[in-house]
């Protein structure tokens, strides 16, 4: 993963190789530079990923994995800290050949060409705490 602060360290870029994996990377990135919020944004494309669409009723995901060439066409999310560790929620679009579009929250996404992230910085923390109402780890703000 190569990585580069600009605006006078408000934006991280992310520039991912063949095979690594985003949302680890991602992680990686927020601890090296000790981000506690962020947006994040990018493009790319992948050999593999795993996406889930969150069931509020039964409090679970449901996961796809998708082993094949796709697009990133737009991946989109933010940063916070759960419990004092970083914490990256993500979503993302991802197209096929056939230019069908799949989406969901991005749980494993490795890299089939590169990805090129933009971590947009904030000034302020954000926690995030487990709701057992939502079953979800949500912001406190």
């Amino acid at each position: 993963m190569q990585a580069k602060l600009l605006n006078h360290g408000q934006t991280l870029v992310l520039c991912l190789a063949v095979g690594e994996e985003i949302v680890s990377c991602v992680l990686e990135a927020a601890k090296t530079y000790q981000i506690s919020s962020g947006t994040v944004s990018g493009i790319g494309a992948v050999r593999s990923a795993e996406i889930g669409l969150f069931d509020p009723t039964e409090k679970v995901y449901h996961k796809t994995t998708l082993q094949q060439p796709l697009e990133i066409a737009a991946l989109t999310g933010n940063l916070s800290t759960k419990d004092g560790q970083a914490y990256v929620h993500m979503h993302v679009v991802l197209g096929d050949v056939e230019g069908r579009a799949f989406g969901g929250h991005l749980t494993s996404g490795v890299v089939g060409a590169t990805a090129e992230i933009f971590i947009q910085i904030c000034s302020e923390p954000i926690e995030r705490a487990f709701s057992d109402e939502v079953g979800l780890n949500l912001m406190t703000l």
